[in-house]
This record gives C-alpha cells, sequence and structure tokens, in this order.
C-alpha cells in the first residue's frame, strides 16, 4: 500500500510539472487552494438546494401522483431547464 501511495504522489508531482498547473505540492490540485467567494458559496447552497428539493418533491409526489405522470414530468422539466440553461 505504501509503494502504490509513494508512486501516486510521485505521478501526481510529475503531471504538475508537465502541465504546469501550479501546484503547490504533489498532495492536491490547485483549484484546492483558491479563496472562495461569497458568490460562490450562494452558488453552492442554490445547488444544495435544488439537490435536495428532488428528493423532498419526489416523496410527495409518490404518495399523490401515478408513476406514469411522474417520469415524464421529471424528464420534459429536466430538458427544458437544461434547454434553457444551454
Amino acid at each position: 500500500m505504501r509503494f502504490c501511495d509513494n508512486l501516486m504522489t510521485r505521478r501526481l508531482a510529475a503531471l504538475a510539472q508537465e502541465c504546469n498547473c501550479g501546484m503547490a505540492s504533489a498532495t492536491g490540485p490547485a483549484f484546492m487552494q483558491i479563496k472562495r467567494t461569497p458568490g460562490d458559496w450562494g452558488l453552492f447552497l442554490l445547488l444544495s438546494a435544488c439537490w435536495a428539493s428532488a428528493f423532498a418533491m419526489t416523496k410527495i409526489a409518490v404518495g399523490t401522483l401515478p408513476a406514469s405522470v411522474i417520469i415524464p414530468g421529471r424528464l420534459i422539466t429536466g430538458a427544458v431547464l437544461l434547454w434553457a440553461v444551454m
């Protein structure tokens, strides 16, 4: 196991030098060292709320609607949202 860890650390360091991606060390990528802005946290909270609401809405929908309505409804909603974003 120690051999694999050492090999991975050396490979990460070699990749960082090849791509010149600014890694401070071979223990983690550079994006982990970026200071997060309040806007970043806001987007993260929005994503969390969307993700969590899917479970709550599914629980409500399963108790009140048949599956033949839930499945197309979710697919159409997702397709429309993706189309609007793209």
